[in-house]
């Protein structure tokens, strides 16, 4: 297949991202916002409240952490109301930022993509009509158990188009994402160098490093949309279910695929933390060289799923940090 330059002055380039849907993102993300703000702290390693003896489904005993209610009342006693919306803005930025250039991003991608596989599909159609009787009984089978080549060949264009997209708007969203994490490490240490002012600017610049993290999360958000719509196809095309089915399916799918690259995600946000001088956040783990280095240290100590769950939060045995949880085990 030999790629063509794309006809620009046959592509629209207009807006795709609506205000209404600006403001319904927006609501959600403040709404949310606390929550998102607790698990950025827990995710940092920080655990301010003391655990606790609780009983396991299955009938043993085993410490674990209040749940993010706890969480969010011990902030709201330290900061007051206003307290839990820390990071706030630079989220709301970095989600309204991160969805725009998505939106316009893939419709300009759709559209290069059309015009790249306009001729290919005459020339398919032409080979289709001259193949002879036994090709046509083989393509019949591949139909029939509906993974034809040209099903195929759709979804593939389908996820690199979307895959162009969220690489664009992630690689233009993430400094802000950078921001809104380390605003939120500062409620350890009181610093002010991320608060959502304008004046900060200047100084968050200096600190650098506003791509620590990028690569896991990067490949977390493409093997998330690669894998579950692979996963989608597949079951779509052995059991062939109702659609309302598939709204289902791929809802759990999505969860299932989520929960799995949940690490990556992790240590994108830890990295995003680790090399800013200026927090006390950054004190919580080792340094680490790079991503990996951090990753495997968390695996080594049972940590990839750190603050995956915000109801139930089981201490991990393999990890009792001393620099932010006082030896509350050893008193029992």
């Amino acid at each position: 297949m030999i790629f063509s330059k794309p006809d620009l002055d046959k592509i629209n380039f207009s807006n795709q991202y609506k205000i209404d849907e600006a403001l319904h993102r927006g609501i959600i993300v403040v709404l949310s916002h606390p929550f998102a703000y607790c698990r950025v702290l827990i995710q940092l390693g920080y655990e301010p409240l003391r655990p606790i003896l609780v009983d396991t489904l299955f009938g043993g005993s085993c410490y674990a952490y209040p749940s993010v209610f706890k969480y969010i009342s011990y902030i709201k006693k330290e900061d007051g109301l206003t307290g839990l919306f820390r990071g706030a803005g630079h989220r709301l930025c970095s989600e309204l930022t991160r969805e725009f250039f998505y939106k316009n991003s893939l419709h300009v991608c759709n559209q290069i993509d059309k015009q790249q596989y306009a001729d290919d599909k005459s020339k398919d159609e032409k080979k289709k009509n001259t193949s002879d009787e036994e090709s046509k009984d083989e393509t019949k089978e591949l139909e029939c158990a509906c993974f034809d080549r040209e099903s195929i060949i759709k979804l593939l264009r389908k996820l690199c188009c979307q895959s162009a997209a969220k690489t664009i708007s992630l690689t233009i969203s993430y400094p802000i994402h950078v921001c809104f994490i380390r605003g939120c490490g500062q409620f350890i240490g009181r610093e002010k160098v991320y608060n959502f002012n304008p004046f900060n600017l200047v100084e968050i610049l200096k600190q650098g490093n506003l791509y620590d993290g990028f690569f896991p999360k990067l490949l977390a958000e493409l093997l998330i949309l690669w894998v579950s719509a692979s996963l989608l196809f597949t079951a779509g095309a052995l059991i062939e279910p109702e659609r309302y089915v598939l709204g289902y399916l791929d809802t759990f799918i999505n969860f299932f695929v989520s929960s799995t690259m949940y690490p990556l995600q992790l240590t994108s946000t830890i990295m995003a933390v680790n090399h800013s001088s200026v927090l006390l956040a950054s004190k919580i783990e080792p340094p680490f060289y790079n991503w990996k280095e951090c990753f495997n240290s968390l695996e080594r100590r049972n940590q990839l799923k750190r603050g995956s769950s915000l109801i139930w939060r089981y201490v991990a045995n393999a990890y009792k940090p001393q620099a932010v949880i006082p030896s509350y085990l050893s008193d029992d």
